[in-house]
């Protein structure tokens, strides 16, 4: 069976479904040394990261920056620069399968902080809650929207400064 025409325009050398470890031989490059580490399955699946994780369950890569020197990255954002040939800069990885440990550069897209951030699933129920923590309604007039676009009760916002600026006099 051919490779869809997904696989053979946007990676080309990644070949799927191919063992693409040294057997007994040191990798030379970083790009060997971090395919070596993914499950590399069909187009449509996820590419699970098999190296190390950080604490937030993001997998992570030592990226070699020159003799001895290592840098660690996150696993998709090296699995996206390697494979697009770009740098990603200020943007970072999003993972549009949402799975933290997937490489496949078809499920990653280079978005900003703030739309990766509006994605997440916190943010997505966070946006569906009609009340405060203290039960005051989101209301048009109650609700101030701060800059990174989250919401905030305006009344308890207001109580929070008052406390704030009162413990300040003293």
């Amino acid at each position: 069976m051919d490779e869809p025409i997904v696989a053979q325009t946007i990676m080309p050398r990644i070949r799927i479904g191919t063992d693409i470890s040294t057997k007994g031989v040191m990798p030379q490059t970083n790009s060997d040394r971090f395919w070596r580490k993914v499950d590399i399955g069909s187009v449509e699946c996820c590419w699970e990261w098999k190296g190390g994780c950080k604490v937030d369950g993001y997998g992570v890569f030592s990226k070699r920056i020159g003799v001895g020197d290592y840098m660690n990255v996150i696993a998709s954002r090296f699995a996206y620069e390697d494979t697009y040939r770009v740098e990603l800069g200020e943007l970072q990885a999003d993972h549009l399968c949402r799975n933290k440990l997937c490489c496949n550069p078809i499920h990653l897209e280079g978005v900003t902080r703030l739309v990766n951030m509006r994605r997440s699933k916190p943010f997505r129920i966070w946006k569906k809650k009609t009340h405060c923590a203290h039960g005051h309604p989101f209301t048009q007039n109650n609700t101030y929207i701060r800059p990174l676009g989250s919401k905030e009760c305006r009344i308890c916002r207001s109580e929070t400064m008052r406390k704030f600026y009162k413990k300040k006099e003293k």
